[in-house]
């Protein structure tokens, strides 16, 4: 069963897997949206091999086939006429599982063997990722025990951050099939189960030689379209930066060009202010000066005056008395032109 907002697509019986004539198959179960196998919609059951993708719909969940085990024999729970428990039995919890897990990221692969295999960084764990991070990874992280039932579950061992199977919080033991994902905390290592089965019974179904052609691909895939999403987000990042930086930029300039076109009208101001204050200073001056014309005007006229008088009297034949208050003005017989006459005027 799927959840989240991806299984919106996804019909109420959309697709099965089914082991036939030695081949794993999907057949679509006449859903609404489809089941593509690596991009193509199927029409007819196909045989699935290692790396291989399927999507429930074209925008729907998407399963990557980690492993695929060949010729399986049926694990000892699923044997018909075998009795769970007798005197002569093993029980299931003492019975071991062998595991192979392989990380997403660095394409290691963990190879692990017994009832009860831990997961985490410790050193006393039977996996423990190269590289995971301490602030993600706890020391003990998960666990892969053998249940009541006889299969192999998952169950988170009180970490910090959560276990994951298939992008699903692990709260209870949860069963563990081929191909499942295994995540330890959000943004964690990613452990794909490559292989699983129980010993000595049977070996773990491994794919021999490695991972397969599709399955580097595909992680190549999602490394890359990692990098491009990264390239893409920091390409926003520097072109937010520029921007307000383009933005800092212009409003600087426009405070300078402010703060200098304000200087430059109080200059102006200023100096305006300067001119009409020796304009104003000038006019007073020119008035003072009209007004001193004006007041000297007459005395100006009395010198011109006395220089005439002065004349006249040396010409002779008027004697002009001047005192304090009045002019007198008398006229003269001279008989004789050689005698002094005993009053001439004087101008004083």
């Amino acid at each position: 069963m799927l959840t989240g907002g991806a299984a919106g697509v996804v019909s109420g019986v959309h697709a099965e897997v089914r082991h036939a004539g030695g081949e794993w198959r999907v057949a679509d179960l006449a859903s609404r949206n489809g089941t593509f196998v690596n991009g193509r919609r199927i029409g007819t059951p196909t045989v699935l091999r290692s790396g291989d993708m399927i999507s429930l719909g074209e925008t729907g969940p998407r399963l990557l086939v980690g492993a695929v085990a060949e010729g399986l024999t049926p694990t000892l729970p699923e044997r018909p006429g075998v009795p769970e428990l007798g005197a002569h039995s093993t029980p299931h919890e003492a019975r071991a599982y062998g595991v192979m897990l392989l990380d997403a990221a660095s394409g290691r692969h963990y190879e692990a063997r017994g009832v009860r295999i831990r997961i985490g960084r410790g050193h006393e764990c039977e996996v423990h990722p190269v590289g995971a991070p301490e602030s993600i990874v706890s020391r003990v992280h998960a666990e892969l025990t053998v249940g009541p039932s006889g299969g192999l579950s998952l169950r988170d061992a009180g970490s910090k951050n959560g276990t994951f199977l298939n992008d699903e919080r692990v709260t209870v033991p949860v069963p563990v099939r081929l191909g499942d994902r295994i995540t330890l905390g959000r943004g964690g290592p990613v452990l794909i189960v490559e292989g699983l089965g129980t010993a000595p019974e049977m070996p773990a179904a491994r794919r021999p030689g490695g991972p397969g052609e599709r399955t580097v691909r595909s992680l190549i895939a999602r490394g890359l379209a990692g990098a491009r999403g990264d390239s893409r987000r920091k390409l926003g990042w520097l072109l937010a930066l520029g921007l307000v930086l383009v933005v800092l930029l212009a409003g600087a300039v426009s405070g300078v060009y402010w703060l200098l076109s304000i200087q430059v009208e109080q200059t102006e101001q200023a100096r305006r202010t300067g001119e009409d204050s020796a304009h104003a200073e000038t006019e007073r001056l020119r008035r003072e000066l009209d007004i001193a014309r004006v007041a000297a005007a007459p005395a100006a006229r009395v010198e011109s005056l006395r220089g005439q008088v002065q004349g006249l009297i040396f010409q002779g034949g008027l004697t002009l008395y001047v005192c304090n208050r009045a002019p007198h003005r008398e006229n003269k017989t001279k008989k004789c032109g050689g005698e002094d006459i005993p009053n001439r005027g004087r101008l004083s």
